[in-house]
Parts: structure tokens; C-alpha cells; sequence
């Protein structure tokens, strides 16, 4: 009935939402941490490369959209090749996003060497390595949040406009 044809059609907009809310909570958690960590360690100064990192990360991901829109055909008679490609991207990315999550189950190891790095001054070797972090951690989420847009996009069809007002 119509309750249903509702419910489909907003569909489109919850996942767009749903994917935008998760990626960008997981994102501002990373940076959120790193920063924590920080003032944590007393270096609250280097913040600034934190920042400087998540906030070079946003337009790499714009750039990420733009490759994706211009490399892979958009035409119907690629769509099964553009869902497998999406598809088999976003699993390498989950994949490379586990295998992430479980080797920083030795945070400690990590912290030690921040504090390290920090507690001998910051030079330009440790704020590179602080906004390299921080620009790969926010990336990782803008490149997930591509893929999953990408593919939501193809099963979306004519409902594209719902999945950017999500």
C-alpha cells in the first residue's frame, strides 16, 4: 500500500544518512583520540597537526569522488561491472579497516612511541607523523564513505537526490 511505497521511497535517504552519520562519527572519534592522546602525553601545542591532518583528508576525499565519477564508466551497460568494482573495493577497505583496528590493539606501543617522539620536542619528523595519522585516519573514512555512497548510488537509480539529502 502506500505506507509501503513511503517507506521505500525514503529508503534511499536513511542509508545515505546512515552511511554520512557512521563514517563521520568513526572519523571525529579517531581525531578525537589523537588529540586526547596529546594532552594526555602534555602536548597540547601539537594539536595543530592533528588539525592540519583530518582537514587535508577532506578535499583528498572530494578529489577520491571526483577520480571515482570520471574513472569508471556510468552508463547502464557498465552497471554490473561498476557494482563489482564498488563492491570489491569496499571489501578491501573493511578488510584493510579490521586488520587496522586489531594491530591497534597494541595502542600502548603506539602511545610509548608518541610520547617518545613528543617528549624529545616536536620536530618536523613527529608533527609529520602526527598529521599523517590523523590525514590517514580521516581519509580511510572519506575513501569508505566514497565506496559506500558509490554503490548506494547504483542501487539508488532515479532516487540519487534522496541519497544526498540523507
Amino acid at each position: 500500500g502506500r505506507l509501503n511505497d513511503e517507506a521505500r521511497a525514503a529508503m534511499p535517504a536513511l542509508a545515505g544518512f546512515l552511511i554520512y552519520f557512521r563514517e563521520g562519527i568513526e572519523a571525529a572519534l579517531l581525531v578525537g583520540a589523537l588529540l586526547a592522546g596529546l594532552r594526555r602525553l602534555g602536548r597540547p601545542d601539537a594539536a595543530r597537526w592533528v588539525h592540519a591532518g583530518w582537514l587535508a583528508a577532506l578535499p583528498a576525499g572530494a578529489l577520491t569522488w571526483w577520480l571515482l565519477e570520471k574513472v569508471i564508466p556510468a552508463g547502464p551497460q557498465h552497471r554490473e561491472l561498476m557494482e563489482a568494482v564498488i563492491a570489491l573495493l569496499a571489501a578491501l577497505v573493511l578488510f584493510s579497516v579490521s586488520f587496522w583496528m586489531i594491530s591497534k590493539a597494541e595502542s600502548r606501543h603506539w602511545m610509548a612511541y608518541l610520547k617518545r617522539r613528543l617528549a624529545a620536542g616536536v620536530d618536523t619528523r613527529s608533527v609529520m607523523v602526527l598529521a599523517g595519522v590523523s590525514f590517514l585516519a580521516v581519509y580511510r573514512e572519506a575513501a569508505e564513505t566514497v565506496l559506500f555512497t558509490q554503490a548506494l548510488l547504483l542501487e539508488a537509480g532515479t532516487r540519487r537526490t534522496e541519497v544526498g539529502l540523507g
